[in-house]
């Protein structure tokens, strides 16, 4: 890994399990990204298939890096062990449930982000409520839409931004709210985040559930409600300066050979105690209904 040289674009990819739609993923980034990329697949502890699969390309040299996470730990502390392994101008995040359709679709976002430095995070629209406001042009009829956050679904970032903000917060549980918290902070930062209009032109979002692992599960109405507690109460913090909004890693990581495993950071836990008894203080405020919808998609 220490020998490779740094490139204009690292590119990352989450995995867990989803075969067929990892296959696709993959293949499409190999096959139509005409920027010049490294390509990191970090694996959140898929069963058998998907693991021999991912070994299979890396072998092959087509993955760059792969790492083995023992079990899973998250979409947010997936895509920041490959964030702290990046040294590229850009990083991008990319669902495996996402498919690459243009060649153009890396070098669209990096122009966004070149020439614009008031927006911090850009992806492409992969809704079906597309928005009618407008950011700025972009070229062959291409327009950016502010938005709250950019869903991780597609995600580039520029590297300054994250020396200002640092991580996606893990606080959120495996598949949580970090996206949502992660714009409150670039806004706080003064910057802004949204979505280049061009829904299934440069990417396609299948959108596939999940059928094994029982992640399905993990997003009932329970876990939601205190995925949404614990944003709120972070955004608590934020606003009275009681957190900063450069976000450290919750997890310390453990390599061994592509295998990596975790430990939570002890100074991480014990701000958490303290932040627990915050939230204790104003649970009335945080167990107010909604669900976020405030903020825009």
């Amino acid at each position: 890994m220490e020998g490779n040289m740094a490139r204009t674009l690292h590119i990352a990819v989450v995995t867990y399990n989803r075969l067929e739609s990892t296959v696709r993923c993959l293949e499409s980034v190999l096959a139509r990204t005409d920027a010049d990329f490294r390509l990191t697949v970090v694996d959140n502890g898929s069963e058998k298939d998907t693991v021999a699969y991912l070994l299979r390309l890396h072998n092959k040299k087509k993955i760059d890096d792969l790492y083995l996470f023992e079990r899973n730990m998250g979409v947010a502390c997936g895509y920041n062990f490959a964030l702290s392994v990046s040294r590229e101008p850009f990083f991008v995040r990319l669902d495996n449930d996402l498919v690459i359709r243009h060649p153009a679709w890396a070098s669209v976002l990096m122009n966004v982000l070149s020439r614009h430095q008031e927006i911090g995070t850009a992806g492409f629209h992969v809704w079906a409520n597309c928005p009618a406001e407008t950011f700025a042009g972009l070229g062959d009829d291409d327009v950016f839409i502010p938005r709250s956050f950019t869903t991780g679904a597609c995600c580039m970032s520029r590297r300054d931004v994250h020396e200002k903000l640092g991580f996606w917060c893990e606080d959120y549980g495996l598949y949580g709210e970090e996206d949502k918290d992660f714009g409150y902070r670039l806004a706080k930062a003064g910057m802004t985040a949204g979505y280049v209009d061009k829904r299934g032109k440069y990417v396609l979002h299948e959108h596939t559930p999940y059928e094994t692992g029982g992640i399905d599960a993990l997003r009932n109405d329970k876990n939601r409600q205190e995925a949404l507690r614990m944003r709120r109460l972070n955004e608590f913090l934020y606003e009275k300066g009681l957190r900063g909004v450069f976000m450290p890693r919750k997890y310390d990581a453990k390599l061994d050979g592509l295998r990596v495993r975790f430990a939570e950071n002890p100074e991480y836990a014990r701000f958490m105690e303290d932040v627990a008894k915050i939230g204790r203080k104003l649970e009335p405020v945080l167990a107010a209904p909604g669900d976020g919808k405030r903020q825009r998609r």
